[in-house]
């Protein structure tokens, strides 16, 4: 296979190791070495991550970590392109959180403008990029509808709304979307969710019941923080 294949099918699998060490073989068999090891070393800092002991001192997992994380820092200032190459498309912001949304050697988040613009735009998005990951700031209910209502977010592991007035009738239509069974994390941050989108979301038949719930800001009430802890099996900060 051509790096053109190769590079397809990671975003074809986003989540599937193999295809990225596939490409990252390729990378390096072409002179492309420092992105061959961008892949490898992030590969092995998500390891990593699963075995990090919480505050644990002389961790020697940590140390790794650490260490590779220095190295990934290194390999971006030595190499911006990466990011600058990225095509231009409106509404959207190229990487969100640490390294610079650099994930497993690739960009996997991206900050989205609104909801009419993740409607738009993520075909873009997923056709240069395995994205798993959107950040919307500021969102309303309609922003939560137009997300729900698009086989987009099918494609997704995780969705951070964030401090807007998203309340009950966004977080139903989250929960009603049959598009949303493959997010493990979701975040409505300082939005106006009450008791009634609190139901809602603890009753969803589509949200997994694993998935990493966060609720803080959302005036959901002591009975609406109990019905989510007990739907999803853990304790809620509001």
């Amino acid at each position: 296979m051509g790096g053109e294949e190769l590079f397809r099918a990671v975003l074809d699998a986003p989540d599937e190791e193999m295809s990225r060490l596939r490409y990252a073989d390729w990378l390096a068999a072409n002179g492309q070495t420092d992105r061959a090891d961008l892949i490898r070393v992030q590969l092995r800092m998500a390891q990593l991550e699963t075995a990090l002991v919480p505050d644990g001192e002389d961790d020697p997992c940590a140390a790794e970590w650490d260490r590779l994380s220095e190295r990934v820092h290194q390999l971006m200032d030595a190499h911006p392109e990466w990011r600058s190459d990225l095509p231009t498309i409106s509404g959207v912001k190229w990487g969100a959180g640490q390294f610079w949304g650099f994930s497993g050697g690739f960009v996997t988040s991206v900050v989205v403008k609104d909801g009419a613009t993740f409607a738009a735009q993520m075909g873009r998005v997923f056709a240069v990029a395995p994205v798993t990951a959107v950040k919307i700031d500021y969102p309303d209910d309609d922003t939560a509808r137009a997300i729900a209502g698009s086989p987009y977010l099918s494609r997704l592991t995780g969705l951070r709304l964030s401090a807007g007035s998203c309340g009950d009738a966004g977080a139903m239509a989250l929960a009603a979307s049959p598009h949303a069974g493959g997010l493990r994390f979701l975040s409505l941050f300082g939005c106006r969710v009450g008791p009634v989108g609190a139901k809602a979301l603890a009753a969803s038949p589509h949200l997994r019941s694993d998935v990493g719930l966060q609720m803080t800001g959302n005036p959901i009430g002591i009975e609406g923080k109990h019905t989510l802890e007990q739907r999803f099996g853990r304790r809620l900060e509001v």
